[in-house]
């Protein structure tokens, strides 16, 4: 499967954009059920860069590469959730950002 589609790629807002929102949109989800690690994707920067929220080792924002996730196979490979829809990152997290 491909990570991001035409489609998908365009509806992000670009790098910066969300900085100043209460709650941003997650467009995209992405997971790697071999680590059990979560990349909620807000903005893009259309090439490679996405900023968001990532649930790994500890949970936090920040920017993280289309070229680090792709690279990822085997157990590590990493997805894209299909059915996903964007929705508030609030909702995500479960409690109000501010």
């Amino acid at each position: 499967m491909k990570l991001l589609t035409p489609e998908l790629r365009a509806e992000f807002a670009r790098i910066g954009k969300t900085q100043d929102a209460d709650d941003p949109l997650v467009v995209a989800k992405f997971r790697c059920p071999g680590t059990g690690w979560t990349w909620y994707a807000i903005e893009f920067d259309g090439d490679d860069t996405f900023w968001g929220f990532v649930s790994g080792f500890a949970d936090e924002f920040g920017d993280f590469s289309l070229t680090e996730l792709e690279a990822l196979t085997g157990a590590g490979e990493v997805e894209r959730v299909e059915d996903w829809k964007p929705r508030a990152i609030s909702s995500v997290l479960g409690r109000e950002l501010r």
